[in-house]
């Protein structure tokens, strides 16, 4: 199953880069912050680490704020509104995570509830009233659990203005003994799911689902994973009728991350260019969904990374990906979908006053 594990990266200074109205930022992005988790200790192995969000500008990308955090943030959500910030932390010995919501302005923690499942993502579905933090289903307002997604489904990310999700499962082929993954789409209000993709490739080799995302249109999985020990895919598959629509078996890593644009037309996936066998170079794909087809290649110098996280920017043009990488820089980068500028635009390299620091869950959400 997908499964983050946040690695040390070693951040310092920003370095901040300006912007031009040549499709790098736009007035949909005024207004808005983006959220990168971090924590910072005197030692890597410190017990006592400061856990943090460094808040920025959409716009103009200058450092606005910092939130401090009581836990290290694995995944996060930022409400419609965006005074409140959603964060999960992960299993720690065994115990089991929690959620918190966080009120921006004034930075305290609002309600905690325990997870029961430390897998799977944290999505705002039903106009921001409802949560989906791993099996459970809580209520933004109180933090109460209001429904919980059975334990045979892995669920995934949904489009914020509905109650379907992606979810994922294991089936059993006909002899009985070989297994493989099916994903569907679920309602996690009434438990029901709609249709069935198994992913495969168009040759019939089945996939091992890791990633997975809704796209808006309810009918689309997103979808990232395993065909064999060291070779990885990227497929959109039709629930309903349960083809595969675009499939990119050329992948290397199963650690990828999937980002769809706030209008349904794109998505960028990330492989993190740590095969198993071989080397490769870090690189993001661009693909248009309505084609479907992939359209640009984007290749990152610098160290391979192990994880990632990517997300659009408001506007759905531009894009941030935070790469992670074990004790190296690992600079942000935003780029834009018109220029395809890979200029770094976010820079934290090196080590500031001897301090080793973790980076976590990103985000984007308007200013409250």
């Amino acid at each position: 199953m997908y499964h983050k594990t946040f690695a040390f990266v070693l951040l310092a200074a920003v370095v901040l880069a300006g912007c031009s109205d040549d499709g790098t930022t736009g007035p949909q992005e005024a207004g808005y912050n983006i959220y990168i988790g971090a924590w910072w200790a005197n030692r890597p192995d410190s017990l006592r680490p400061t856990m943090f969000f460094y808040v920025y500008d959409a716009g103009d990308l200058s450092l606005r704020d910092s939130i401090p955090l009581p836990v290290f943030p694995m995944d996060m959500a930022v409400s419609p509104n965006g005074r409140s910030l959603y964060v999960r932390s992960d299993w720690v010995d065994r115990k089991p995570g929690f959620v918190y919501k966080v009120d921006v302005a004034t930075k305290e923690v609002v309600w905690t509830q325990p997870v029961t499942y430390w897998e799977g993502t944290v999505a705002q579905l039903k106009g921001g009233r409802l949560l989906l933090a791993g099996h459970d289903v809580l209520s933004t307002e109180n933090g109460r659990v209001v429904g919980h997604v059975p334990d045979s489904l892995v669920p995934g990310w949904g489009p914020e203005g509905g109650t379907l999700v992606a979810a994922a499962a294991v089936d059993t082929a006909a002899d009985g003994h070989t297994p493989f993954s099916v994903v569907a789409v679920l309602d996690v209000e009434t438990g029901e799911t709609h249709g069935r993709y198994v992913p495969h490739l168009r040759s019939g080799r089945r996939v091992q689902a890791n990633n997975f995302r809704l796209h808006p249109d309810g009918r689309r999985v997103l979808v990232m994973g395993q065909y064999s020990a060291y070779q990885t895919a990227f497929l959109i598959g039709d629930v309903q009728t349960g083809e595969t629509l675009l499939e990119n078996p050329g992948m290397f890593a199963p650690l990828g991350e999937i980002a769809i644009s706030p209008d349904g037309k794109t998505a960028v996936v990330t492989d993190p260019g740590v095969p198993m066998f071989g080397d490769s170079q870090p690189y993001v794909d661009i693909y248009d969904l309505e084609a479907p087809a992939r359209v640009k290649t984007l290749f990152f110098g610098g160290p391979q990374y192990h994880e990632s996280q990517i997300t659009f920017l408001p506007g759905g043009r531009r894009v941030l990906f935070a790469p992670l990488a074990y004790f190296n820089d690992s600079p942000f980068r935003i780029f834009s979908l018109n220029t395809m500028d890979t200029d770094t635009l976010i820079t934290m390299p090196g080590a500031r006053m001897g301090a080793a620091p973790g980076l976590g869950a990103i985000g984007v959400g308007p200013r409250p």
